[in-house]
């Protein structure tokens, strides 16, 4: 190589490296446009997992203060305030709840002495067009039977709802302290055996 060819390769090597240098920060630039498709990804990927909307006579119905008595073990009651929304009747036919293996509807009657008597509710609660209907301590109520862990006051607990159209609605509620309503509780009052006989009363 020649000296005039020397002089010539060392004038280039600064424009060649700039050159390069270019080139790397346009890549950078690339990635970190493509690195905010993940987070858009993951906004939508959230958005597709939230729960969807109750259909059926369960999308009529709503839920106004749901709360269950605070209770150790044994027996416990849900209470809360439903509306049906819609223009046609909904027929609340069960309820179920991880906290307990067995749940009823029930109703508070008073038995001929005058004693106020709870027994499952035969063939649920039905609420017309436009109808509230309130569950409370001392009434219609939702029994949980079996309860095997205590339900603490200020935490919540959920169960759901099951329609005569087969729809559901999940619903969660607060644990309160309550020491009222002790109603006597009359196990297969209604039809069919109960296989919880032995509770014989509601805290």
């Amino acid at each position: 190589m020649t000296t005039s060819h020397r002089i010539r390769a060392v004038l280039l090597m600064p424009a060649v490296a700039l050159a390069m240098t270019g080139a790397l920060s346009a890549c950078g630039s690339s990635t970190t446009t493509t690195s905010s498709t993940p987070s858009a990804t993951g906004a939508t990927s959230a958005a597709t997992t939230m729960a969807p909307k109750p259909t059926g006579q369960a999308g009529q119905l709503t839920v106004t203060d749901p709360w269950v008595k605070a209770v150790d073990t044994g027996m416990t009651g849900a209470f809360l305030i439903v509306k049906n929304t819609g223009t046609a009747e909904v027929h609340i036919v069960s309820a179920s709840s991880p906290a307990s293996p067995m749940m009823e509807l029930h109703e508070t009657v008073m038995d001929s002495s005058g004693s106020m008597k709870m027994q499952e509710k035969k063939g649920g609660f039905i609420l017309k067009a436009g109808e509230t209907h309130e569950f409370k301590p001392g009434s219609d109520h939702i029994m949980f039977m079996g309860v095997s862990s205590p339900l603490k006051s200020g935490t919540t607990a959920t169960f759901t709802l099951k329609f005569a159209d087969g729809s559901t609605l999940p619903v969660k509620a607060e644990v309160r302290t309550f020491s009222g309503a002790k109603e006597t509780y009359v196990p297969g009052a209604t039809t069919g055996s109960n296989p919880m006989a032995t509770m014989t009363s509601h805290g």
